[in-house]
């Protein structure tokens, strides 16, 4: 096999384990906090995998994607763009713009053409699979905080729910009970580890997914309400080892910000509604005049978080703000297309390449997570859930 099959593949495991390892590390502006080089890197892999499909003559035989996406995906950059200059907040500002969109735009279309190579497919859930299991046992062997990974525990958790599309994919295709097994165990040690560095989001994360799933009838009623079970043993387990993990709804800051953070935002957007105040602007200027809706803390308590946080821990409402109104809804239109693809590929049961529902449930858990945390604002966030959407088939190649 020549080094164009290779290449690609190479590309996409450098910057996985360098998205999930940030390691090696480039600081390519000094004084700036956002993560450039991982977007950069991603950048480079795409370079190099688009390259190699069209070089090697395979853009000929296969239908990419659909005529709508390129153009929307070229609108939506020259939106997040405009959105970015405008804002009183430079160069910050563009540069998470890149940060944001770099990875998004290489990760969708990496995932593409993975999904047109089926060389290249039978490796995505080995890799997928070995950074899951890798992960885990670092966490568990950690704990809380590891120094290396350098990154948030609660953009790990969520890098950790997108890399179960491998093992589950693995699990979903395996025919004998020994391998399932297996499996299933390396699903239980990465639920595991987010248990003992106290992710509680992810301990709650099955209370959110397991009625959808059994109302969707996409498993059975039995191991639907057996896995529940499972998931009350967990969850009590869990906080009667982490007390200090109970949610508060009085002067409680994960509970306060994040609810007052939906109005609040929601009243700086009224006043920048068109492309917002740019990803790294304060918000406190705009909210002076703001009266908190809900009695769950004192202004004062409520506004010295907002000092000291660029973001509202809520994907959508980050995004309004940030971006604006009119990129955010040509960013959630193109999700809202690529979410109904997804769920035709779920009811024809599409089982080439990843099986698509391990992609359809690592998505619906991240998007879960996004209520409550920035990920799409992490670039190994942005880089896997896009490159997970990339793997969707058309319905043309559904049919085929």
């Amino acid at each position: 096999m020549g080094l164009l099959a290779y290449l690609p593949l190479a590309a996409i495991v450098f910057v996985s384990l360098q998205a999930v390892f940030l390691q090696p590390y480039i600081i390519l502006v000094v004084s700036e906090r956002t993560n450039l080089f991982t977007p950069a890197l991603t950048l480079g892999a795409l370079l190099v995998v688009g390259g190699c499909f069209f070089v090697g003559g395979r853009s000929k035989d296969v239908r990419l994607c659909c005529s709508w996406e390129p153009w929307s995906w070229f609108v939506l950059g020259v939106l997040v763009l405009i959105s970015g200059g405008l804002s009183s907040e430079q160069p910050s500002s563009l540069y998470r713009v890149f940060s944001f969109f770099a990875p998004a735009l290489a990760g969708y279309w990496c995932g593409r053409i993975v999904f047109n190579d089926h060389w290249l497919q039978r490796y995505i859930e080995y890799l997928l699979t070995a950074l899951f299991i890798l992960i885990s046992v670092i966490q568990l062997v950690s704990g809380y905080e590891v120094p290396f990974l350098g990154v948030h525990h609660h953009a790990m958790a969520n890098v950790l729910l997108l890399l179960m599309a491998g093992p589950l994919s693995l699990f979903i295709r395996a025919h004998i009970w020994p391998r399932k097994v297996v499996l299933l165990f390396l699903l239980f040690l990465g639920f595991f580890a987010c248990f003992v560095i106290g992710s509680r989001f992810i301990i709650l994360l099955p209370f959110v997914l397991l009625p959808l799933i059994i109302g969707l009838k996409f498993i059975n009623k039995r191991y639907g309400f057996l896995a529940l079970l499972l998931a009350v043993l967990a969850a009590t387990a869990f906080f009667v080892h982490q007390p200090s993990k109970i949610l508060h709804m009085k002067n409680y800051e994960s509970v306060f910000y994040r609810v007052e953070g939906v109005p609040a935002s929601l009243h700086i957007v009224a006043k920048e509604p068109l492309f917002g105040i740019g990803l790294r602007a304060s918000r406190e200027p705009y909210l002076e005049d703001y009266e908190l809706l809900f009695d769950l803390s004192s202004r004062e308590l409520f506004m010295n978080v907002v000092r000291h946080n660029v973001t509202a821990d809520n994907m959508l409402t980050t995004m309004l703000v940030g971006f604006g109104v009119v990129p955010t809804f040509m960013y959630l239109g193109m999700l809202g297309l690529y979410g109904r693809r997804l769920f035709y590929s779920l009811c024809l049961q599409q089982k080439r390449g990843l099986a698509t529902p391990a992609i359809g449930l690592s998505l619906a858990a991240c998007i879960v997570h996004f209520a409550v945390q920035d990920g799409l604002l992490f670039p190994q966030v942005n880089w896997f859930f896009h490159f997970f959407i990339g793997l969707v088939p058309l319905r043309n190649q559904l049919r085929g």
